[in-house]
């Protein structure tokens, strides 16, 4: 097949082509493809990428290898390739050239995103290794090597490598002290050098060698490096000025500029922290240029609107809300109960306001952000859930958002950060109904709300807008000024915290009053149904990627077995599973949003939640929610099972195996408080 590929194909369509071939399983042709893609646009790191994984998916590692390093070469932080080449490096037999690979990934991967990972790819070649000769028979090898060519600073690079891999730092240290003395301006051997101090735990000692590096070699990899470490440390204008550096050195490092955004936000330098974020999205060669990027100091609604004297009416004071021990069957896991403060549930009638899509974030004035859920916040650590959010710390923000030129008169905010989670759309969204259905004269006003909202999320909506709002999507990103909204506050408190202990009296906060308006609703619904209250439910997550049973199909048989019925949310219509929850005597289910449904069923109704046993997650979510509906809940765990080989020790969403014999004695205690 011979094809002039300049004159035909231009490269897109080559490496589509390629990814097609690669996806029907037709690796030659995907090659053949990914070739001219390669060929023409030598320079963009993804169509290298592609090529890799055909190679790989021929047998052809090594070659795989390259093709991973030169997309690492051309962008230090795509973490797509280092996810590749930590694959590929896994099925590579020839340790030897493992070693030259490692060592040529640690020269162009941007470490500064990557922390964790070098701990990771030293274990799987310590794997090669001993697969293959040993660690120990690889260390003779080059030490004889190095008796007769005693200048070859790399091979004591690599021998200083394999004393790492086995576990002897201190070995390693001293063959890099020796090396520094044949070699005292060797950038790679000092940087070398400054890493394993740094994994040893001598940071300050990692940095100044870091330093020393920069000093004889401008590398914006190494700036960005020492910035990271140094923000880490709280060291935020020493940080900020190596990443002045990083950017001098290398304008087009995304993670550089992410970091000096998120140090100018810190300083309260806003503006700053919107230009370095735009720069990142710029160097990530991503189309921002209709995309307003802000950096604004964030205020509560009700504190805007005393400031600047408009109306907040007060519906719910701040109140105390008991928030009881979780659960747990057999299982040496304690977690304490805990008090809560909800805050106040108000209305509140605000002017000349952005409001976007797919957020509950307003926009007010030139650079105020109305944002309850971080102006609220007791701690500084909660994670991002919304897109439009870039940047968030102490009391200012980064947000992104598209101009839409379209201006609404007067509206109720019906948006949400979340709003596709069935969870959080019961729970936090769908509740604030009950402050709008408070005030008569807002009954006309149309409601403001998410687009392409799941089609049970729209049912619910729709049956509880007793009062025939008009719905007006946004679509999410878009910003559009009103004149007149009127926002009504979310009854509960929901914020991401996955990488601090959990603080149950902060994180997630569920509201009585929104649950009963909830529940009481949704059964008025089916007023008319007669309810037998004996359904077994089995709550399955058949269709998610994650925190799935990896024995689904065995658990499922066997309670079918015991008179459970499969029952899978999604499939069904929100008023199908408010009737079918609402029967429910026992429920078995994996945990997600799907067991919401619990606010339908009856105080008799036991439940038994399927998952993991791993400190960072707050089972307090399900436990609080059992205890206001007076249901009995508790948690079975199962064991974590890796993905892709690796289990990571603080992944809240594992997939698990769950032991039939430990659920069926859990069932058996549960059955034997029903009677």
């Amino acid at each position: 097949m011979q094809i002039d590929p300049t004159y035909i194909f231009p490269s897109r369509i080559l490496n589509k082509l390629g990814v097609v071939a690669l996806n029907a399983g037709a690796s030659k042709t995907a090659r053949f493809f990914l070739r001219l893609a390669v060929t023409l646009r030598a320079d963009f790191y993804y169509y290298h990428r592609n090529l890799g994984v055909a190679l790989e998916r021929s047998g052809r590692v090594e070659e795989a290898m390259e093709c991973y390093l030169t997309a690492l070469r051309l962008k230090s932080d795509f973490i797509i390739a280092v996810g590749d080449f930590m694959r590929a490096l896994s099925l590579m037999s020839d340790a030897a050239h493992a070693v030259r690979c490692y060592y040529s990934f640690l020269k162009v991967v941007e470490w500064s995103s990557f922390l964790d990972v070098q701990s990771r790819v030293s274990a799987i070649l310590k794997c090669i290794v001993d697969k293959n000769i040993g660690v120990d028979e690889m260390i003779k090898r080059y030490n004889r090597h190095l008796v007769l060519n005693p200048q070859d600073i790399e091979k004591h690079a690599h021998l200083a490598f394999l004393w790492e891999l086995k576990g002897c730092k201190k070995q390693a240290l001293e063959i890099y002290r020796k090396v520094s003395s044949l070699k005292p301006a060797n950038t790679a051997v000092i940087l070398g050098h400054g890493n394993l101090l740094y994994d040893m735990g001598h940071v300050e000692e990692a940095i100044s060698f870091w330093i020393k590096s920069l000093e004889l070699e401008r590398n914006g990899q190494v700036a960005t490096r020492v910035a990271t470490v140094l923000y880490d440390l709280g060291r935020v204008r020493e940080a900020l000025y190596y990443c002045r550096e990083g950017v001098a050195i290398d304008a087009t490092c995304t993670d550089v500029h992410r970091l000096a955004s998120k140090i100018h936000l810190e300083l309260g330098q806003i503006d700053e922290a919107a230009a370095s974020y735009k720069r990142s999205l710029d160097s990530g060669s991503l189309s921002v240029d209709r995309q307003q990027i802000l950096g604004l100091d964030t205020t509560s609604v009700k504190e805007w609107c005393e400031k600047q004297i408009l109306p907040c009416a007060i519906f719910e004071p701040r109140k105390e809300v008991y928030i009881p021990e979780p659960r747990f069957f057999e299982a040496r896991l304690r977690m304490p109960s805990a008090v809560g403060q909800l805050p106040e549930a108000y209305v509140a009638a605000l002017r000349n306001v952005t409001v976007i899509g797919g957020t509950t974030l307003l926009i007010a004035g030139k650079q105020t952000a109305l944002y309850d859920k971080q102006a609220l916040a007791a701690h500084k650590w909660y994670t991002l859930n919304s897109n439009i959010v870039k940047l968030m710390t102490g009391r200012s923000v980064v947000v992104g958002y598209l101009e839409s030129g379209r201006s609404l008169r007067r509206a109720i905010h019906f948006c949400h950060d979340v709003s596709r989670n069935y969870f959080h759309w019961l729970v936090e969204g769908l509740s604030r109904l009950w402050l709008v259905d408070q005030i008569p004269e807002f009954r006309l006003l149309p409601l403001l709300v998410d687009e392409k909202l799941p089609r049970q999320h729209v049912e619910a909506l729709r049956l509880f807008n007793q009062h025939n709002h008009p719905l007006i999507t946004l679509r999410n990103g878009n910003g559009y000024l009103v004149d007149e909204l009127i926002y009504p506050s979310e009854l509960s408190v929901s914020r991401d915290n996955y990488n601090h202990p959990v603080s149950p009296e902060n994180d997630v906060l569920i509201s009585p009053t929104a649950i009963a308006y909830i529940r009481n609703q949704a059964l008025k619904l089916i007023s008319g149904h007669k309810s037998k209250f004996t359904r077994r439910l089995y709550v399955s997550r058949r269709k998610v990627s994650h925190r799935r049973i990896v024995n689904n199909e065995q658990i499922e048989a066997s309670l079918a077995k015991l008179g459970f019925e499969l029952v899978c949310p999604e499939q069904l219509s929100f008023l199908d599973q408010v009737r079918i929850f609402s029967e429910a005597e026992l429920i078995v289910g994996q945990a997600g949003s799907g067991l919401v449904n619990m606010i339908f069923s009856p105080e008799s109704c036991k439940v038994i939640v399927l998952t993991i046993e791993q400190p960072q997650i707050n089972y307090y979510v399900f436990s609080t929610l059992a205890d206001i509906l007076k249901l009995e809940l508790e948690y079975v765990f199962g064991d974590r099972v890796a993905s892709n080989g690796e289990l990571e020790m603080f992944d809240v969403h594992s997939d698990f195996w769950i032991s039939p014999e430990k659920l069926f004695e859990a069932l058996g205690r549960t059955a034997e408080r029903m009677i």
